[in-house]
């Protein structure tokens, strides 16, 4: 679209690439907008999109351009941070009305890292 800009840093996940973006609400540049913000998911490697219907439990056999892109209300989003839990992982997102919770459909194993000085 134009006048989309990506404002924060992109997260990859179990080769998923994750990235906000911001496109200004502009009919007319002398009047304040609050503008929308996107949550793209993409495949590191290939740039192909991830999810059919992304967040609708639609069948991911027919992905499609469109299936980059999820919507996340008005104002500038926050980069994607991911939250490790037990069931996998949530991307949490911080926009204009507040935080949004995103499953990216990833089940990252958890391991234990520790670091020790010899």
């Amino acid at each position: 679209k134009i006048g989309e800009k990506g404002l924060s840093s992109p997260v990859v996940l179990a080769g998923k690439l994750f990235f906000t973006t911001f496109l200004p609400g502009i009919s007319d540049p002398c009047q304040a907008s609050q503008g929308s913000g996107r949550l793209y998911g993409i495949d590191a490697i290939n740039a192909s999109a991830l999810f059919e219907d992304w967040l609708a439990g639609g069948d991911d056999t027919k992905l499609e351009t469109g299936d980059r892109t999820f919507a996340l209300g008005g104002g500038i989003p926050s980069s994607a941070v991911p939250i490790f839990q037990k069931q996998g992982v949530t991307l949490l997102i911080g926009t204009g009305g507040g935080a949004r919770s995103v499953d990216p459909d990833i089940a990252l194993p958890r391991v234990r890292t520790y670091w020790y000085e010899e």
